[in-house]
């Protein structure tokens, strides 16, 4: 792994509180959200501003669905946008999502280990049951 430094900034607290959102959403702490975006933001000066199409890193997911639920999430968009006071992206939407699911089957998974019945133990070798 490579030699890691402390980066400390001062920033307006609007920005701090997006930071903290946005890296809550992916289940990241906040140095590998920052390494992250900042590695991201080289990586795009480097390929002339594009970087989800020259790092080989992302793929495009496309599907349909149907105008209904494609008007439902548009207005939840735009209804957080203006909570957020920042533009909720579709990709952000579904990122947000895929995240939500995987910790809620975490903890779906934490809960049943706890809550499955444990088999007692036999002791020796030779235990009979009665």
């Amino acid at each position: 792994m490579e030699q890691r430094k402390n980066l400390c900034a001062q920033v307006p607290i609007s920005l701090h509180n997006r930071v903290t959102e946005a890296k809550e959403a992916l289940g990241q702490t906040t140095a590998e959200y920052i390494t992250n975006l900042l590695t991201e933001y080289y990586e795009m000066k480097e390929n002339g501003g594009n970087t989800a199409m020259t790092n080989g890193k992302n793929r495009t997911m496309a599907f349909q669905i149907d105008e209904e639920l494609f008007q439902r999430i548009k207005t939840h968009l735009d209804r957080e946008s203006a909570r957020l006071g920042r533009k909720v992206t579709q990709r952000e939407f579904v990122l947000r999502i895929r995240w939500q699911r995987w910790r809620w089957q975490a903890q779906i998974c934490q809960q049943t280990r706890y809550l499955r019945p444990q088999r007692p133990r036999l002791q020796g070798r030779h235990h009979r049951q009665r």
